[in-house]
């Protein structure tokens, strides 16, 4: 009966191991949901007793983001030791990216309505004046 259970358990390691290796984050999902779904799995596979390596893990997270988060992952390979870092460390960095970009296409949204108000108003004073100036013309 033993290796019966052992059997289902390597069984499922693989299959979780084949989820993890296949795992990439999509354009539309954020920091935390991804992450939720990379954590669960790593966390089932290591309560079935496979010791995945962290650097392995880190390295996978790295792998597997969306091309917003091309930049930062690059940064983090280049500029920090991944061997010796945890995958909450990983994760913490990726999210307080996802908040930058946040704060930065708030600000560029605001700069552009403002830009776009700015705009419409001067061409509805350009309509005005059009306007006055063929109804003097007219006149």
């Amino acid at each position: 009966m033993h290796v019966g259970v052992e059997r289902v358990w390597e069984a499922r390691i693989q299959s979780l191991k084949s989820d993890f290796d296949n795992l990439k984050m999509s354009e539309a999902e954020s920091v935390d949901e991804f992450a939720e779904k990379f954590m669960m799995i790593v966390g089932r596979i290591r309560e079935l007793g496979d010791a995945m390596d962290e650097k392995y893990v880190v390295k996978k997270l790295l792998r597997a983001v969306s091309t917003k988060f091309i930049n930062i992952a690059s940064s983090m390979v280049l500029f920090n030791d991944i061997n010796k870092m945890t995958m909450e460390e990983a994760i913490g960095s990726l999210k307080a990216h996802e908040e930058l970009l946040k704060e930065w296409r708030s600000k560029q949204k605001s700069n552009f309505s403002w830009q776009e108000h700015k705009t419409r108003c001067e061409d509805e004073d350009v309509v005005v004046e059009v306007a006055k100036g063929a109804k003097t013309k007219a006149r």
